[in-house]
């Protein structure tokens, strides 16, 4: 017989061997040395990036030009509303003395609501915070005084929880996380410019560029993916993808004629301006609510005020350059029966030569005054106050 036709035990053991392939331990040894490989190759990137400051923002959020250097100063950082005002306050901001309370209003502080106490609570961007005028210059202020001044036999009380550059999302979603624990009995909006801002002009972030293809709403539901931004702060590399990614974004929207246009508000050139290596560069950006997430927030707003037995009043606003207009604002007030009290009216008065407001956009002491006695006659009669309009 051939020694070869009758393989030893030894020579079957070899060849199973070599049929199986590597060994357990074999696999564990080339998975680990792969591991600590790509860890070496992985950390060489990210100190490289480093080096050569790749993960810089080619694109990034500046502070709103109009707000100034003190922005900060007067604001910090909100997780839930993106910035908010500090409280318990006392600083100079647009020029005049500003003071909060100890929930971050301009207001007096809030004690417990009395029995007879008739509260409103006044939301909207910075011509509701009042800027450019003193505390108690401010429209809500002034509102107070015309109420409590009316014999009625309740106590008015008006809280101004207006924030500058403040958007219709961030007041929605101030009423739905604290402005109805203030127990109101009635909630007055006064938005409009800074729902069409591009979204280069949201102060309150960390300035990465990660937000620009986002609106308001967008920006905040991606913040609730906490690994997304631990990465971001983390990793150079995380970071180098995701400003490439938002470059590629925002070229695209520059083509897009598909960004819808609100033809009947003016945007400022100096509001429409980002920050770029090469200088100041306009770019066509998506703003910052969308048509129908504006509709969203007041439909979120409106429902919120009446399960909570709340009146909810509209403020159309007006702007310097402003012209009478019907717009998405004022055909949802009617579609949905709202109060919509006119602002053009008080600070475009035809019987009057007098300036009302401070600069392009912005009431001054006698724009906050008229708005004031004109919105005090249009709720007694209206008859949304318990004030006898006839006092």
């Amino acid at each position: 017989m051939d020694a070869h036709e009758n393989p030893s035990p030894i020579e079957d053991q070899l060849a199973g061997d070599e049929e199986s392939g590597p060994s357990w331990a074999q696999r564990l040894k080339f998975a680990l040395f792969s591991f600590i490989l790509a860890l070496i190759v992985l950390g060489g990137v990210e100190v490289l990036i480093r080096v050569a400051n790749l993960d810089q923002p080619e694109l990034s959020t500046p502070f709103v030009p109009e707000l100034g250097n003190d922005f900060r100063v007067a604001h910090r950082g909100d997780p839930d509303l993106f910035w908010s005002l500090r409280p318990n306050l006392s600083t100079t901001f647009w020029g005049t003395p500003v003071s909060t309370n100890a929930l971050g209003l301009r207001s007096e502080a809030i004690s417990e609501k009395g029995q007879n106490e008739f509260r409103i609570l006044c939301l909207g961007e910075s011509s509701t915070f009042g800027a450019g005028v003193k505390d108690d210059e401010s429209y809500s202020v002034l509102l107070e005084r015309h109420l409590n001044a009316a014999g009625s036999s309740n106590r008015f009380r008006v809280i101004n929880a207006g924030v500058s550059a403040y958007s219709s999302f961030q007041s929605t979603r101030y009423l739905e996380l604290r402005g109805l624990d203030l127990q109101p009995d009635m909630v007055i909006i006064y938005h409009e410019l800074a729902d069409f801002l591009p979204t280069t002009n949201r102060e309150g972030l960390t300035p990465d560029g990660v937000g620009l293809p986002l609106s308001d709403k967008q920006l905040f539901l991606s913040q609730r993916h906490n690994v997304n931004r631990l990465l971001l702060e983390r990793s150079a590399i995380f970071r180098f993808l995701n400003f490439r990614l938002v470059k590629l974004k925002v070229n695209a929207m520059q083509t897009d004629d598909a960004i819808p246009v609100a033809d009947h508000i003016t945007v400022p050139k100096q509001l429409q301006s980002i920050s770029t290596p090469e200088g100041v560069l306009a770019l066509k950006l998506p703003q910052r609510v969308t048509l129908e997430e504006r509709e969203e927030n007041l439909d979120t707003m409106r429902t919120l005020c009446e399960k909570n037995g709340v009146q909810f009043v509209v403020i159309h606003p007006s702007y310097g350059e402003s012209k009478r207009h019907e717009c998405d604002l004022t055909q949802y007030c009617e579609r949905h029966d709202t109060p919509m009290f006119e602002a053009y009216d008080s600070l475009h008065p035809e019987s009057s030569d007098e300036n009302r407001y401070g600069d392009l956009w912005h009431p001054n002491v006698a724009g906050h005054s008229a708005l004031a006695a004109d919105l005090f006659r249009f709720l007694t009669e209206h008859a949304l106050v318990p004030v006898d309009p006839g006092n």
